[in-house]
């Protein structure tokens, strides 16, 4: 399964999002231990700190490169052969909720929330009616985010009522390459349906 080939600077990256939960691996007899410390102890985020050569970061912990690539590959390689003993503890949930109205669009978090809402569902949410220029809104989009102890639920809510067809179609746009799949989540069904309605030179389904 494990294959020596692989990327060490994506392996590193990978490692890294697994954060706190490598602690697991420490006091284990290995070499890799201070590797670990370091991901663990400096939230060492690589994803933000691609730039720094794997090189000088091998340097920064004491060792060669050969030592470095060698223990990173270890770490990946433990964690495959224990799976049935390696897991990683995920002990906070945070909700992210995109709530995009008719007037503006609006940020914020609940911590915890009892009930996830799903694709689909209709909602009464009246906190920033005022800002936002309505009250009622449909769940457009719901991702789930892992990062070290982390879980991370983005809800995108979206004016209006719910319409099966018109999720079917914007999943068919996204398809086609009528509109791009990232700008699908952040842009709003409205302006969504301006383009693809212009395309098919129909104004009939605004």
């Amino acid at each position: 399964m494990y294959q020596e080939t692989l990327s060490t600077k994506g392996i590193l990256h990978d490692l890294t999002t697994i954060g706190s939960s490598l602690s697991i691996l420490l006091d284990k007899g290995r070499d890799y231990d201070r590797i670990i410390h370091y991901i663990i102890d400096n939230e060492f985020y690589y994803n933000l700190y691609k730039s720094i050569p794997l090189k000088n970061l091998a340097k920064e912990m004491g060792l060669t490169y050969e030592q470095f690539r060698n223990q990173i590959h270890q770490i990946l390689n433990d964690i495959i052969e224990q799976q049935s003993d390696f897991h990683i503890d995920i002990h906070e949930v945070e909700y992210h909720i995109t709530l995009h109205g008719r007037e503006n669009t609006t940020y914020f978090s609940f911590k915890p929330l009892p009930v996830i809402p799903r694709i689909g569902e209709e909602i009464v949410l009246p906190f920033f009616k005022e800002l936002v220029g309505e009250e009622y809104f449909y769940v457009k989009n719901v991702r789930h985010d892992f990062y070290d102890n982390r879980q991370v639920v983005n809800i995108q809510l979206e004016g209006g009522h719910y319409n099966l067809w018109w999720h079917q179609r914007r999943d068919e746009a996204i398809q086609k390459g009528e509109v791009d799949k990232i700008e699908s989540w952040y842009a709003t069904d409205r302006s969504l349906k301006q383009v693809i309605g212009k395309s098919e030179n129909w104004r009939g389904f605004y």
